[in-house]
């Protein structure tokens, strides 16, 4: 592998895609980071931990989409916590 791959697999491994619901004015549905996220993301982090786990590396976004439509999977009842939490109404 050369250096060019090796930097295209590097930013691959570090883009990760929201599959949470929106909190408006803070974060979308589909809102995808590379690297860090920025501060009013990591805030709202910060206060509730389990919305991390909505942060999805691409590699693993299909497997994660069908995991989140699962119902009564780890992923599906995280969005739903987060959804009562305010997601999409706030």
């Amino acid at each position: 592998m050369n250096r060019k791959e090796a930097g295209k697999t590097e930013k691959a491994a570090a883009t990760r895609m929201y599959l949470g619901p929106t909190f408006y004015g803070v974060i979308q549905t589909g809102t995808t980071f590379c690297g860090s996220v920025p501060p009013k993301v990591e805030a709202l982090m910060k206060l509730y931990p389990f919305l991390r786990e909505l942060l999805v590396p691409v590699e693993r976004l299909a497997e994660a989409r069908k995991e989140l439509h699962r119902k009564g999977s780890a992923m599906n009842m995280v969005y739903e916590r987060a959804r009562k939490l305010g997601g999409n109404n706030v």
